[in-house]
């Protein structure tokens, strides 16, 4: 037998060797009925699956956590758009509680009466005495063009506004409307009056009317010290029974309070106002004079120029 042939038969016995090793546990069987540690491990690891996938099986699917983060970031926007904000409250901002003397009260030519309005400050800025209520369209019938607040009202807390008034001379329905006016100038609310007086409207003269107005007797010119008090009158003629108001208004700004002329026929009557003038400096300032007709006719009728010489 050769040296080759020898070395074959070694690695054959040697293989044999190894294989038998493999299938020979170094480790006592164990007795029947008990399982290994290996069987053990995948017994338990088996149970724990299944119980996994029992529990998953009763708490319905679950989606994935980015799905749920989405979901949960959709319902937080949606709450968040929905919620409600707070509106700040303005700083002037008048609640209308009670007032006297309701709308088409009848009162007698010339009657005096005194209205008031009751409001609730709900505003956050208080109403001190330098606010105060301003007359602010239509009829006056006499009040006042602005009357100062006689205490504060703070947030929360009522005040009571009045003005003392008289019903026109002449028949008709009369509406005046008043503001407050806050310190710094912003006029909020609107509060008004509408009165009737006499008779009503339609028993009326509706054809009376001023037929014309005239400066003829009014002073023209003054020359000297400064201010000089000018005299004016305009003669105005109407063309019946009725009730004249009118008004002065010259162009240096001025215009008078309403007046009223009553007429128990046609004719003329004259109408008066006294006015102190005044030019700047030693030179001659000129201004135009008119009286507008307030009722029956709501125009200006005629002008009138004077002038003033300062010395």
């Amino acid at each position: 037998m050769n040296i080759h042939h020898k070395s074959k038969i070694v690695l054959f016995i040697c293989l044999l060797i190894l294989t038998m090793a493999c299938e020979i546990s170094i480790f006592p069987t164990a007795p029947e009925g008990v399982l290994s540690a290996d069987e053990a491990a995948m017994t338990d690891q088996a149970d724990l699956q299944t119980a996994v996938a029992q529990t998953v099986e009763a708490l319905g699917p679950v989606e994935k956590a980015t799905d749920t983060a989405s979901a949960e970031t959709e319902l937080e926007d949606e709450s968040s758009a929905g919620a409600p904000t707070d509106t700040p409250l303005p700083c002037n901002k008048p609640n209308f509680q009670d007032e006297t003397i309701p709308d088409d009260t009848k009162f007698d030519p010339g009657e005096q009466f005194t209205k008031k309005w009751t409001i609730q400050n709900d505003g956050t800025c208080s109403w001190t005495t330098n606010y105060s209520l301003v007359f602010n369209d239509g009829d006056k019938m006499g009040g006042p063009d602005s009357k100062a607040f006689t205490s504060t009202t703070n947030p929360g807390e009522t005040v009571t506004l009045s003005v003392d008034l008289t019903a026109p001379l002449s028949s008709g329905t009369y509406t005046g409307a008043w503001k407050i006016r806050a310190e710094d100038g912003e006029e909020f609310g609107n509060y008004w009056i509408t009165i009737r007086v006499g008779e009503d409207e339609e028993e009326e003269n509706s054809n009376f009317a001023v037929t014309g107005v005239s400066f003829t007797q009014s002073d023209q010119m003054k020359v000297g010290f400064c201010p000089h008090m000018f005299n004016l009158q305009a003669e105005i003629t109407v063309n019946g029974k009725g009730i004249v108001k009118y008004h002065w208004i010259i162009s240096n700004g001025f215009e008078s309070t309403v007046e009223t002329i009553s007429f128990d026929s046609a004719g003329t009557k004259t109408a008066i106002l006294n006015k102190n003038l005044s030019c700047s400096g030693t030179s001659t300032c000129s201004y135009v004079v008119e009286l507008y007709i307030d009722s029956p006719n709501h125009q200006k009728f005629g002008t009138w120029v004077i002038a003033i010489h300062c010395i």
